[in-house]
């Protein structure tokens, strides 16, 4: 009889608490972009233009994050010679298989990019090189990079976008800043599930802005792309304005 009364009471107080909660909500597992990267690489691909993305949109660079390093992986679409690689591309690869053909396909652009401008010695335009071709593909690999990154804050204490800075091999060590603006959709392309950035690019040097995109596959659509936190180590913040 006791355990009865317990039982009931327990029941009880369990309809009062769900009636007190009302609706339960789940929140979908955040991602933001530099508090991810602490926590082992991450893979960002850079395609043009904030259009839709689709499995033929070409992919401009493969960017490896992990903890406050980034090594940039330029392709032939932003190279401007070989084979241009799509967004359908990826599928069936996981990111530590795309990281190998990330590393494949930057060599292969840099190598058609020499001989396209080096090796036909009977054209106009021709001039000799300063380097071999086994030189100027060693000088120009990618490698890791510090990347640093800055959150904009109105007066409200909104954030209005985030900021990663970093010196660029790809632009003989110029400056390169992307201003990422979250957006809130899960993109379907190629077969594949992706979160983006709207993404800002510009070059020291360069007059341009370029319009582009960041984006990451996901498992599923149960992801929320975020901003880092203020809070978050590492992190600097500017005000709206200044």
């Amino acid at each position: 009889m006791k355990k009865q009364q317990l039982m009931g009471l327990l029941v009880a107080g369990l309809a009062v608490g769900l009636v007190g909660c009302g609706k339960t909500t789940t929140s979908k597992p955040s991602v933001a972009i530099y508090h991810q990267a602490k926590q082992g690489p991450q893979i960002w691909y850079e395609v043009s233009n904030y259009g839709k993305i689709s499995g033929d949109k070409d992919l401009n660079a493969i960017l490896v994050l992990k903890n406050n390093k980034l090594t940039e992986y330029g392709l032939a679409a932003s190279i401007g010679y070989g084979d241009v690689k799509k967004v359908k591309d990826l599928r069936g690869y996981t990111d530590k298989e795309v990281i190998q053909l990330a590393k494949k396909w930057n060599k292969k652009s840099l190598e058609d990019e020499y001989e396209s401008r080096y090796e036909d010695k009977n054209a106009t335009t021709y001039v000799k090189p300063k380097y071999t071709k086994s030189e100027m593909v060693k000088k120009f690999l990618p490698r890791p990079v510090k990347v640093s990154y800055q959150l904009t804050e109105t007066s409200d204490n909104r954030i209005t976008s985030e900021v990663m800075h970093f010196s660029s091999p790809n632009y003989e060590n110029g400056n390169v800043k992307y201003e990422l603006i979250k957006t809130s959709d899960i993109k379907l392309a190629g077969g594949q599930k992706f979160i983006g950035y709207k993404a800002q690019k510009e070059v020291t040097g360069t007059t341009n802005k370029l319009k582009n995109q960041l984006i990451q596959r996901v498992p599923n659509s149960n992801r929320q792309l975020n901003y880092d936190s203020i809070k978050e180590p590492g992190i600097t913040v500017k005000k709206a304005g200044n």
